[in-house]
């Protein structure tokens, strides 16, 4: 009998796939012990997490249900002294309404806000110029920053940022 090469290669290859092959088929039995332990570990455990659930859920509504009737409860509370402050202030501004030395008191000036429609009208018209211009806007000084003896204002026809300061 003559052997070449090839056909000892073909030989020693057959034998080392048989090899593999049954070291595969003992890794796989293995792998088939190692999953059935834990399916049946698995059936074993899985009946008492399902019934535990329900516990689970019970307690985590009670106290879900706890807070919310804390919370509206200690809502209802404040909303009760809020009222009752609201009354009080209420009451008080109908026996003693505030006066003049009251709006001193609390730094407050009669032009403060700008509630004449020729004032709103100014400061338009001193943006609408500025846009007019299509240079650099100028920003009108607000009646409310004025200081009372001190009036800037500036001149909404100009496109110049100097302002007129009266005393």
């Amino acid at each position: 009998m003559v052997y070449n090469y090839e056909h000892v290669v073909l030989t020693m290859l057959t034998i080392n796939v048989s090899l593999c092959y049954a070291q595969a088929e003992e890794d796989l039995g293995k792998a088939q012990k190692v999953f059935e332990e834990i399916n049946l570990d698995l059936q074993e455990e899985l009946p008492s997490l399902w019934n535990s659930r329900v516990g689970f859920y019970v307690n985590t509504f009670q106290s879900v249900a706890g807070l919310e009737e804390k919370f509206h409860r200690e809502m209802g509370k404040l909303n009760h002294n809020l009222n009752d402050v609201m009354t009080k202030l209420e009451e008080q501004n109908l026996t003693n309404p505030p006066s003049d030395s009251y709006k001193d008191q609390c730094n407050l000036k009669d032009d403060s806000a700008p509630t004449s429609p020729e004032t709103k009208a100014t400061n338009h018209t001193a943006a609408a110029a500025s846009l007019g211009n299509m240079s650099a806007p100028t920003i009108p000084k607000s009646p409310s920053k004025a200081e009372k003896g001190d009036a800037s204002v500036e001149n909404p026809g100009t496109d110049s940022t100097t302002t007129t300061t009266t005393t």
